[in-house]
């Protein structure tokens, strides 16, 4: 089941540029909130998996740092795809195909958190 408080602080995390590639496919060091460090998260398409180095993800949970490496390789998916000027709608549907391919079913986001991310992409209101 997934934690929507998680999720939702994930991705304020990811839109406050709390997130930076370590250079490992779909690996991102995360800030913390609360402390002066950074954690290494996997979003769930790095071939490790979905996993950080954090105390929650530590005590079997899909913690915040996850959530915002998520939204990171999804941003950077969805960039590409902008780059290479392909249409809002077409972007949505790939999104979702990304998002249902090999992602356990406990990991699909509801629809309105990840179509805010491919319009703020694509720098457009929400409608």
């Amino acid at each position: 089941m997934i934690d929507y408080k998680r999720l939702e602080r994930g991705l304020e995390i990811w839109k406050a540029g709390q997130v930076s590639p370590n250079g490992h496919k779909g690996q991102y060091y995360v800030a913390s909130q609360s402390r002066n460090i950074r954690y290494l998260a996997a979003s769930p398409w790095a071939a490790c998996g979905a996993r950080c180095n954090c105390p929650d993800a530590r005590r079997g949970n899909v913690c915040k740092h996850i959530w915002a490496a998520a939204f990171a390789e999804a941003a950077n998916r969805i960039g590409r795809k902008v780059e290479e000027g392909m249409s809002l709608e077409r972007i949505s549907s790939e999104l979702m195909r990304m998002a249902c391919a090999g992602i356990p079913e406990d990991w699909l986001v509801k629809w309105e958190a990840l179509w805010t991310v491919v319009h703020e992409m694509a720098g457009e209101p929400i409608a």
